[in-house]
């Protein structure tokens, strides 16, 4: 099931930045990420959503009326999680980039985990540097639900197959089942197999 994070805060190059390079970084951890990205050359709503680093990229000039969650499921159902810039309103879980000069808008906000930025001077809030790994840890330990189902992701040809809850169920428990059965096969960690045909 795609996760949707919200990361707020004004809008930039740098924001841009912070964004790819944490797509970059959770991708390599086996993780499909996706993009809600407000569209700057369109009207007020208009949305880019993309599945990073590289493969959909679909450019919608109004706001389609749907909500992260229906956005995630229709067009990034694919991706584990997706980093939506659009928070106004939506009850999830949230970052906040700050960058110098800006001020902090989200502190009343249930849903702020942590302020991103590279700044010293933000008291009262929990904050993380602006490292792509240092937040990504912080989103995979504080962020995704306890208890998920384990990921299985199957590539054929270097390209990765769509494959549903269900599917991913019945490959992950009969993969794990048999590998079990081998000496040392029983440990926990990522399991990686690998065919060459």
């Amino acid at each position: 099931m795609t996760h949707v994070i919200c990361l707020a805060g004004p809008g930039g190059e740098n924001k841009t930045k912070l964004m790819e390079s944490l797509a970059v970084e959770l991708e390599s951890r086996g993780l499909a990420v996706g993009f809600v990205r407000l569209l700057e050359s369109a009207a007020p709503g208009g949305l880019t959503i993309d599945l990073a680093p590289a493969g959909l990229r679909l450019e919608l000039r109004k706001d389609p009326g749907m909500s992260i969650e229906e956005l995630a499921a229709r067009f990034l159902d694919d991706a584990d999680i997706v980093i939506s810039e659009i928070h106004q309103g939506v009850k999830r879980a949230k970052l906040e980039y700050l960058p110098q000069g800006a001020n902090p808008e989200l502190a009343d906000d249930p849903g702020l985990k942590a302020v991103v930025t590279g700044r010293a001077d933000v008291p009262g809030f929990k904050t993380l540097p602006l490292d792509p790994a240092r937040v990504a840890d912080f989103i995979l330990a504080e962020m995704m639900p306890a208890g998920e189902p384990s990921k299985v992701r199957v590539f054929l040809g270097g390209k990765r197959l769509p494959m549903k809850d269900f599917v991913q169920d019945m490959v992950g428990d009969t993969a794990k089942a048999m590998i079990g059965a081998l000496r040392g096969g029983d440990r926990a960690g990522r399991l990686m197999i690998i065919v060459e045909d």
